[in-house]
């Protein structure tokens, strides 16, 4: 270990104790200011076309700030890490796309 190597040295790392008793804050712990949830509703009927969405029952809700739709969100889908999606097959507006059962 005389070259300064840190290979295979015992290195204490700082936040150790913090997680061994406890006091370690993660990502879970902290709550934004107004923060708001999403919940995404499904058609229960695969590849159905959606005619219509009657969103007056939600926004009466007390706590519900808004229901976005559709036309309310970007046309580039998304995955789970924040990249765009490969538009394999693209689902056009208005169709519902989901497993069969």
């Amino acid at each position: 270990m005389s070259d300064g190597s840190v290979v295979g040295a015992d290195i204490p790392r700082w936040e150790s104790p913090l997680k061994a008793d406890g006091r370690a804050r993660f990502t879970d712990d902290y709550t934004p200011r107004e923060m708001v949830y999403g919940a995404v509703l499904r058609s229960p009927h695969p590849h159905a076309r959606v005619r219509a969405i009657d969103c007056a029952e939600a926004l009466a809700r007390p706590g519900v700030p808004a229901v976005l739709g559709p036309e309310d969100v970007a046309e580039i889908r998304y995955n789970s890490s924040g990249e765009p999606a490969a538009p394999e097959r693209p689902i056009p507006a208005g169709r519902e796309r989901g497993m069969k059962r």
